[in-house]
């Protein structure tokens, strides 16, 4: 199918992951939260992502850290999933929502994936914010084709959906995602 935005707010993200409509399609990606007052140290995989399958790819789910301090070198991954094959009937899954809210330290020095999945059609990218929650910073890591819009979301009904106004003290762009 064509792609269409991807759902769920990029600074809240909450949202499960969806599959297809009809059997065959990949499962969608899990919500996961984690909310601690000391430090976060991400030394494996958090995973969320949409699994691949036989006719088009389960989207990526949501990951949410907020903690004192976010650590370590490992592994975010609220990606889309993959569908086989280059039939343009198969499309890869829209790619999840992470979002990392600090106000200590960010020595985080691992990988953030949120690319849509392969296939016939590939899906879209999600977004990857990570905000000084003290200080009021945000960096954005850009999607595949380096844009972020925070208001590029649509509720699972369809209707558009608003993250609201945001004010920050300073807003840094980056490659990821």
């Amino acid at each position: 199918g064509a792609n269409t935005k991807v759902y769920g707010s990029a600074f809240y993200p909450f949202d499960l992951g969806s599959g297809g409509y009809d059997t065959g399609t990949g499962i969608g990606g899990g919500a996961i939260a984690i909310i601690a007052n000391g430090t976060v140290s991400v030394n494996g995989s958090i995973l969320a992502q949409g699994l691949s399958g036989s006719l088009s790819g389960g989207s990526g789910g949501s990951i949410y850290l907020s903690a004192t301090n976010i650590t370590g070198p490992g592994v975010l991954n609220a990606s889309g999933g993959n569908a086989p094959g280059a039939f343009s009937n198969r499309g890869g899954g829209g790619g999840g929502r992470i979002a990392i809210y600090y106000n200590g330290t960010n020595a985080f020095n691992g990988s953030v994936y949120v690319s849509g999945g392969t296939g016939g059609t590939t899906g879209l990218s999600g977004s990857a914010v990570i905000i000084n929650s003290l200080i009021r910073d945000l960096y954005l890591l850009s999607n595949s084709n380096g844009v972020f819009d925070a208001k590029q979301g649509i509720n699972l009904d369809g209707s558009a959906r608003y993250d609201g106004i945001y004010w920050f003290r300073n807003v840094y762009v980056g490659d990821g995602g």
